[in-house]
């Protein structure tokens, strides 16, 4: 880590320059023994080693996993949306029965219009 390096200008504009300096200096050692820390912890042997175990662990998991859900894929392979209830299947309807429910809703669009012409006319008088 790099930090920048303190400016003397910035202390001048407060009361107390040398309490500032102290805690900017007290910051950067506590951060540089961090780091120090750190990367002494990471170059060990031993850890090195167990963040290998750790890593193989989770590619055999992976591995596994993947192995396990190829082999159970054929026991399950079906259509799940198919209904079971073959009773409950729909019937579609035939030409001549859309035809006539066609003519229906003509006839019932004519009566309504003579309706609606019987009460203005009823209204008018």
């Amino acid at each position: 880590l790099r930090f920048p390096q303190y400016q003397p200008r910035v202390a001048a504009l407060s009361s107390t320059g040398d309490e500032a300096t102290e805690v900017y200096n007290k910051v950067v050692d506590s951060l540089d023994s961090l780091k120090g820390t750190i990367q002494e912890t990471i170059s060990q042997p031993e850890f090195k080693e167990n963040l290998f175990y750790c890593l193989m662990a989770i590619c055999c998991f992976l591995l596994l996993s993947a192995l396990y859900d190829s082999c159970t894929e054929d026991q399950a392979e079906g259509d799940h949306f198919l209904l079971s209830d073959k009773a409950a299947s729909v019937k579609l309807p035939t030409y001549e029965d859309c035809i006539k429910a066609n003519n229906y809703v003509a006839g019932d669009a004519k009566k309504l219009r003579m309706l609606r012409l019987w009460k203005i006319c009823l209204k008018l008088t």
